[in-house]
């Protein structure tokens, strides 16, 4: 779960291995191993701990074939399902589950390069800037493109749906819009053009003789 606290946003799931079949026949079946260490379920804690951290919880597991199969292997093991806005069934046998032991975030174990030795920590803070980043946390905060656009419009590329505040809202069914494409004239025959016939044109080449 993100650290709301820490300012730490992670994605829905995050690819962390994956493992190619040999072409397989119709009928055929092959068992992959697929592995990842720890250190890919880290996230980057940038305003407290300032290095990569472990935070404490339920890690779901689960081989998938989209990010979308993923999200709902997990949430149908959550006790989860369409009903609850899934956008397709999830196999909730395919999700394994691991907890690291923690009451609290690691902020030690991955703070250390592993093949330099060298710390890891914030380099560039000076270059956060003066500005207001866009967050899970607030959904209600506009994007730039929204601020810059004039009350009840929208930016050219914008959709409707950026006046979704609630991730919880379905989306609203778009309204058919239909367009009458202007009459073309009748097609006409062409006319012919007569043009009068030329004369091959008669080329008188010198050449320069050098004695």
């Amino acid at each position: 779960m993100p650290n709301r606290a820490n300012g730490i946003e992670k994605s829905s799931v995050d690819l962390v291995g994956y493992a190619k079949t040999a072409e397989l026949a119709p009928g055929q079946s092959q068992t992959v191993t697929i592995s990842f260490e720890r250190a890919q379920l880290t996230s980057y804690d940038s305003a407290v701990a300032q290095t990569y951290v472990l935070d404490p919880g339920t890690y779901y597991v689960t081989p998938a074939r989209d990010a979308h199969a993923a999200v709902n292997n997990i949430l149908a093991a959550k006790g989860k399902t369409q009903a609850d806005g899934m956008d397709a069934a999830g196999d909730a046998t395919m999700a394994l589950t691991w907890e690291p032991g923690l009451t609290q975030p690691d902020t030690t174990t991955y703070a250390t390069d592993p093949d330099t030795g060298v710390t890891i920590t914030n380099q560039f803070d000076d270059a956060r800037g003066d500005i207001t980043y866009l967050t899970r946390a607030d959904w209600t905060v506009p994007s730039p493109r929204q601020m810059a656009s004039p009350p009840g419009k929208f930016p050219r590329g914008a959709t409707k749906s950026m006046e979704r505040t609630n991730p919880e809202t379905p989306y609203p069914t778009p309204t058919p819009r239909s367009r009458t494409l202007p009459s073309s004239p009748p097609l006409t025959e062409p006319t012919p053009v007569t043009q009068p016939r030329s004369h091959p044109r008669r080329c008188r080449c010198m050449e320069r003789i050098t004695v």
